[in-house]
């Protein structure tokens, strides 16, 4: 889901898990890096369970990250441009 605040552009996604979110990043990994290569992202958070994080730091440590310790049933990721 995307949404508008002033400036900034937010992506909200969710997943049940970090493997979800994986796949996902699989399905459109071209297209990331395309986004990645344009200036302007703020920062990327995912929020979820401790063990599903712990799946997805290698995976995602080439982004501008804060890792959140906050949802308790799914993994959710927020973009900001």
């Amino acid at each position: 889901m995307f949404s508008i605040n002033e400036d900034q552009v937010f992506c909200r996604e969710a997943y049940e898990s970090a493997d979800g979110l994986l796949a996902h990043l699989d399905n459109v990994g071209a297209l990331l890096e395309e986004v990645l290569k344009m200036p302007g992202l703020t920062r990327v958070k995912v929020h979820g369970r401790p063990e599903e994080l712990e799946k997805l730091k290698a995976p995602l440590a080439h982004l501008k990250s804060s890792v959140v310790y906050a949802r308790n049933d799914a993994v959710a990721l927020t973009s900001v441009f």
